[in-house]
């Protein structure tokens, strides 16, 4: 598995230069990661979003959720579910920019995730410990996405 980010520390690339950057390194499989915020404080847990132009991007988007650290589980609001798998995983079917940018027949998803906006996710996120359980679950709900291909 080579990784292959996006920006630095104190770099904004545009979404656009972001799928030019996976264009040419021709990437396998995009997870453009970020951090959500809410006005609403208690709104919390970990997101996916997928565009429905290629079902294997729902398969990834699930596989992120599901391999989520506990602590960010089954948190998002009830009525921003479109169809929710078993449990209370989110998946929903938005056309965020980020995720047009790339080539399409590439698998992209968008993982949000916590939110910042709430103590208890922020506390989790900017913790060393936190952010080596997210880091493991994305690694690992990539290579669980691969293997999945493979069958």
């Amino acid at each position: 598995l080579a990784v292959e980010l996006s920006r630095g520390l104190d770099e904004n690339p545009s979404t656009a230069e972001r799928g030019a950057l996976s264009r040419r390194i021709r990437a396998g499989l995009v997870v453009s990661v970020h951090c959500d915020s809410h006005a609403v404080a208690t709104v919390h847990g970990s997101s996916a979003y997928y565009l429905r132009t290629n079902a294997v991007n729902r398969i990834l988007a699930g596989a992120l959720l599901k391999r989520a650290p506990l602590e960010m589980q089954g948190r998002r609001p009830i009525e921003a579910l479109e169809h929710p798998p078993k449990g209370d995983w989110a998946y929903l079917r938005r056309s965020w920019v980020v995720l047009h940018e790339h080539d399409p027949a590439t698998p992209a998803a968008l993982f949000e995730c916590g939110y910042l906006s709430n103590d208890h996710d922020r506390e989790f996120l900017t913790s060393p410990i936190g952010q080596a359980k997210v880091a493991t679950g994305i690694v690992q709900a990539c290579l669980d996405w691969a293997q999945e291909q493979k069958t």
